[in-house]
C-alpha cells in the first residue's frame, strides 16, 4: 500500500477584526477551500469554500506589506501578508485553483 503525505503550506497574515484591531492568522489552502486559523477568530477557524467566494484581490505595495482581500457572499476579510517573500507562493497557489476569481494589483 502506498501512502502519500500531503503537505499544506500556511502563511502568516494579519486580518482586520475591527476598528484598529487585527488578529494574527494562518492562511492555508486545501483543494478549493481557503482556511484562516487563529485563536482570536470565531470557532478558531474560518473555512471559505469556492462556491462562497466572490473574489480574491492581492495588492502588492512597494515599501509596505501586501494586502489580501477575500470577498465572500457573506463577509469580506482584509489583511496583510506578514512575509513579503511568501507573496509569490500565495499568488501561485491562488492562481492554480481560483484563477477566475483572482485579481492582482501592483502599486508603484
Amino acid at each position: 500500500m502506498l501512502v502519500t503525505e500531503v503537505m499544506m503550506m500556511s502563511y502568516a497574515i494579519k486580518i482586520r477584526t475591527g476598528f484598529f484591531e487585527t488578529a494574527r492568522c494562518e492562511l492555508s489552502f486545501s483543494g478549493k477551500t481557503i482556511r484562516l486559523s487563529s485563536e482570536r477568530l470565531k470557532n478558531n477557524e474560518v473555512v471559505i469554500h469556492d462556491d462562497e467566494l466572490i473574489s480574491l484581490c492581492i495588492t502588492k505595495k512597494p515599501e509596505a506589506y501586501s494586502e489580501l482581500e477575500i470577498c465572500t457572499d457573506k463577509k469580506m476579510y482584509v489583511g496583510t501578508l506578514e512575509d513579503e517573500t511568501a507573496v509569490r507562493d500565495v499568488i501561485a497557489e491562488l492562481s492554480e485553483v481560483f484563477s477566475k476569481k483572482l485579481i492582482i494589483e501592483m502599486e508603484e
